[in-house]
């Protein structure tokens, strides 16, 4: 189950929070609320890779890649994250003169 099925079953203050830090971390509350929408299934579609924390002082963070192979100081250890093609939607979604129609998805 993609963002574009559950976005209407989310809470607005969790939609206004999604758009507003759209590629952040997500809180706890808020994961919480997204992964009782999403079934087991559809959760790859929703959640991107996120970044372990390595041992302390294993690594120098700076020097971990993320999923895409892309050095990322933002990525906070143990965060869950939207998948990029999510984070792509929020952004359609909130750019949309519109001003509420859902974006098609790829």
């Amino acid at each position: 189950m993609g963002m574009d099925e559950i976005w209407a079953r989310l809470a607005p203050d969790t939609q206004d929070w999604l758009i507003a830090n759209n590629g952040d971390a997500i809180p706890a509350d808020i994961a919480a609320e997204i992964d009782e929408l999403v079934d087991a299934t559809g959760a790859d579609e929703v959640w991107a890779f996120a970044p372990a924390a390595p041992a302390t002082g294993s690594l120098d963070p700076d020097d971990v890649e993320d999923a895409d192979g892309l050095d990322d100081e933002d990525d906070e250890p143990g965060a869950r994250y939207l998948a990029e093609e999510v984070v792509d939607w929020i952004e359609e979604y909130a750019n949309d003169e519109d001003g509420g129609g859902t974006p098609a998805r790829d």
